[in-house]
């Protein structure tokens, strides 16, 4: 796939041709949750339109990238794919660096809006994927049997650490019953026997996803399964946990649930730059799974619809008109029918609202690393 210059106008007088020119140097700020696959999009679409890249892994995991940028030296000019490895100190020294062009990140809400305000100090371009709060529709024409699999798999793969996983499931109300009755049964599939699950990737991560279920417990939500953590485990597991019914201004419903904030100062000559980490990059990145009820279509697509919520979502019904209908109501950059939500290489990546800024993926995605110049020929 490339860009090839494209005629944008032409009469008797002009023609006018668009031509894609590399924006420069690139720096890649990349997640834990799939190092390897996540980096990869930036530095192949950086390099496929002609720009150097740079990328700073996260600390969490750091060696995939590393190593990968190493075997790269061998087919690529110096100095055209570089690694640094550090934290939150040094990727705000990127974001702020006169010698670098653009700035593509995965991650938290509150980072990515504090890249943006640094981009503007030397207006790089910005290509910001953040968390997206994902709903996922059932409808009442929904066929359960063959929806159910999709549906665990959307919130359960990778113990729930994807961007794009399913965060809220919104069942009508007709179904409801019937639908947890399966799914119950198919998220006991998903544990440390099962290839797809996984633990959850670090401490603060494990953390915070128990002190969700400490939330709820504290407010006497419905826990039909899971909501016990066994600390003798190797690793920082935690078992598929459904909420049945919790109210829609709950904490698990409406947050992206991150790690706390902390504040570092990190004096460097006389600037003090303000970091903020965050220990998670996606929300709700945890197998934790809030199950409501719905009967009014315009009210389902309200609730979908939150700020935080415009990275992805899902839809089940047999009715393809309604499934349009509703998709194209839906705040989000990607509205995935029929099937759990997983991104596709050949189409544009972004995030709405709160969820993002700029895209990656397919071929709308490598203009997002150029920088589009017309030539106007007078004839």
């Amino acid at each position: 796939m490339t860009l090839e210059d494209d005629v944008q106008y032409e009469d008797a007088e002009v023609k006018i041709v668009g031509t894609y020119v590399p924006i420069g140097v690139t720096a890649a700020i990349s997640p834990w949750n799939f190092p390897l696959i996540l980096s990869s999009v930036k530095v192949v679409s950086a390099l496929a339109t002609g720009n150097c890249v740079i990328i700073k892994p996260s600390p969490f995991t750091p060696y995939a990238i590393l190593k990968f940028c190493e075997l790269v030296q061998s087919v690529l000019p110096p100095g055209v794919f570089q690694a640094l490895y550090g934290g939150a100190d040094l990727g705000e020294r990127m974001t702020l660096h006169r010698g670098i062009d653009q700035i593509s990140f995965t991650g938290t809400v509150a980072v990515g809006q504090r890249i943006l305000q640094n981009c503007t100090k030397t207006m790089k371009k910005v290509i910001l994927e953040m968390a997206g709060n994902d709903a996922a529709i059932i409808c009442e024409d929904a066929d359960l049997e063959k929806v159910i699999p999709n549906v665990a798999h959307g919130c359960f793969f990778h113990a729930g650490q994807v961007c794009v996983a399913s965060k809220r499931i919104y069942v009508h109300e007709s179904l409801y019953d019937k639908f947890m009755e399966l799914f119950v049964e198919e998220a006991k599939k998903w544990s440390p026997n099962n290839v797809l699950f996984a633990p959850l990737s670090n401490r603060p991560n494990f953390e915070r996803a128990k002190s969700i279920i400490e939330d709820s417990k504290k407010n006497n939500y419905n826990i039909i399964l899971g909501g016990e953590v066994k600390s003798d485990e190797k690793g920082f597991w935690m078992p598929p946990t459904i909420i049945a019914k919790p109210p829609e201004e709950s904490r698990i419903v409406q947050e992206e649930q991150f790690g706390k904030h902390i504040l570092v100062l990190i004096r460097n000559h006389e600037c003090v730059y303000i970091l903020y980490y965050k220990t998670n990059t996606c929300a709700n990145t945890a197998p934790i799974t809030p199950v409501m009820t719905w009967s009014d279509e315009d009210d389902v697509i309200a609730r979908a619809n939150l700020e935080n919520a415009g990275l992805g979502a899902s839809l089940y019904t047999s009715d393809l008109d309604k499934a349009r209908r509703i998709a194209q109501r839906l705040e989000s950059g990607s509205v995935w029918i029929n099937r759990f939500e997983r991104p596709h290489f050949g189409a544009y990546f972004a995030g709405w609202k709160l969820s993002g800024f700029g895209g990656e993926l397919g071929k709308r995605g490598l203009y997002d690393y150029c920088q589009v110049q017309c030539l106007h020929f007078h004839k």
